[in-house]
C-alpha cells in the first residue's frame, strides 16, 4: 500500500505515517491469511478459464458473491472491536484510531473482492492488459482522491490516506464489475 503510506506521510507527517502504517499492518495481516488460498487456486482457475471461459466466469462470480456476503461481518467486527484490538496490539497511544481501522478493513474487503474478480478472473483468463489498466486506474484515483480530500476537508493525514486507497480500490472494483457486465457474465 505504497500510495496510502505516501499520502499519509506527505499530508500527516511522521505521526500520520506511523498511525497509518500501524493500522495497515493489521489489514495486511488479515490479507496475508488469505494469500495462500489465492496462490494455490490461481493455476486451477487459469485452467478452468482456458477450458471453459463461461464456467470460469461463473465460478469467479460465485466466490465474489460469497465474499460480498461475508465482508459486512468483517467490517462490523472492526467497528465493534477495533479500539480494543488497537489498544491490545499497540497500547493506549492507538486508542481512537478505530475509524482508520474500519476504513482499512473495508479497503481489505474490497481488495479481496478485486483479487477474486481481477486475478482469479480477468488475469487468469489471459487478459493482462485489462488487469493492468485496472491497477493504474486504482492508483490514479487514489492519488486524485488524496489531493481532493486534502484540499476540501480538514482530516488527519492517515484518514485521508485510508479514504484515498479505499477510493482507488473501489474504482478497480467498478472497472472489474463493468468488465463482467459487458460480457453478460452474471447469468
Amino acid at each position: 500500500n505504497f500510495v496510502g503510506q505516501a499520502i499519509a506521510g506527505t499530508i500527516g507527517g511522521p505521526t500520520g505515517a506511523g498511525a497509518f502504517a500501524a493500522v495497515d499492518r493489521i489489514a495486511r495481516g488479515l490479507s496475508a491469511g488469505l494469500k495462500p488460498l489465492f496462490l494455490v487456486s490461481y493455476p486451477r482457475m487459469a485452467r478452468i478459464h482456458a477450458e471453459d471461459p463461461a464456467r470460469g466466469r461463473r465460478l469467479v462470480l460465485r466466490v465474489a458473491a460469497f465474499w460480498l456476503l461475508l465482508s459486512p461481518l468483517v467490517v462490523f467486527s472492526a467497528v465493534a472491536f477495533g479500539d480494543d484490538l488497537l489498544v491490545a496490539l499497540y497500547g493506549q497511544l492507538m486508542s481512537g484510531h478505530e475509524t482508520l481501522l474500519t476504513i482499512l478493513v473495508g479497503w481489505l474487503c474490497i481488495g479481496v473482492l478485486n483479487n477474486v474478480l481481477g486475478i482469479q478472473g480477468i488475469l487468469a483468463s489471459g487478459r493482462d492488459r485489462q488487469y493492468a489498466s485496472a491497477m493504474w486506474l486504482g492508483i490514479l484515483v487514489a492519488v486524485i482522491a488524496g489531493l481532493a480530500l486534502h484540499l476540501l476537508l480538514v482530516l488527519p493525514g492517515e484518514l485521508i490516506a485510508a479514504l484515498s486507497v479505499l477510493a482507488g480500490e473501489m474504482a478497480i472494483a467498478a472497472y472489474y464489475g463493468l468488465w463482467y457486465i459487458r460480457r453478460r457474465s452474471f447469468v
